[in-house]
């Protein structure tokens, strides 16, 4: 017992000197730097240049529009907050290059303004109300038909979003909450398969 305890002092030190924006700042940027990676092999969708210049887009629209409403509304932006909005949207949405797709490209960019503006139109007591990059990828969904892809939702990806998804729930202290919820998922679905007529072995095999 002696060696876990020591690796979960290890984590819990290191996530003790980054804040919550700081750390899911670094999962985003460490996803698409794989993401980047995998995509020279063709082992992601999207492309490179795409991935690239969909992120530079995302950046410059989010620091940007945020720069611009916080000094219309005169308080104190936080770059950090609008870094993770463009990487969390450069994720979820499909890769775009200026140069074979320009209406892509400016959609995406608008995604990432609606998602900033959203922080200061769509507050309460200076707290958005709505997740930015959730409602940005709703909006760019409805208006515009570019619905969110999940691009890097991909099995080679995957222990990196588990590991990531993983210190994110430490460094909040939800792991029980989230373990609770996936039991209780997977015996609502396997019961749900079993109903519906399915082997209780398939309906496990299915559902993982």
């Amino acid at each position: 017992h002696e060696a876990p305890r020591r690796m979960m002092n290890l984590v819990d030190g290191f996530l003790n000197r980054l804040t919550m924006y700081r750390l899911t700042l670094y999962y985003c940027a460490a996803l698409l730097g794989l993401g980047l990676v995998l995509s020279l092999f063709g082992i992601v969708q999207g492309g490179p240049l795409a991935i690239i210049s969909s992120t530079a887009t995302l950046l410059a629209a989010c620091l940007g529009s945020n720069f611009i409403f916080s000094r219309l509304w005169k308080v104190r932006g936080n770059p950090e907050s609008s870094i993770i909005t463009a990487l969390i949207l450069a994720l979820i949405l499909c890769p775009v290059s200026p140069f074979t797709g320009p209406k892509g490209a400016l959609v995406i960019a608008i995604a990432g303004i609606t998602g900033i503006a959203s922080k200061y139109l769509l507050a309460f007591r200076r707290q958005h109300v709505f997740n930015p990059a959730a409602l940005a990828a709703l909006f760019s969904g409805l208006v515009f038909g570019s619905f969110a892809t999940w691009w890097v939702g991909n099995s080679a990806l995957l222990p990196l979003v588990a590991l990531g998804g993983a210190l994110v729930l430490r460094k909040v202290s939800r792991l029980r909450l989230v373990g609770v919820f996936f039991a209780a998922f997977l015996v609502f679905m396997t019961a749900l398969a079993i109903i519906n007529g399915l082997p209780a072995d398939m309906a496990l095999q299915g559902i993982l």
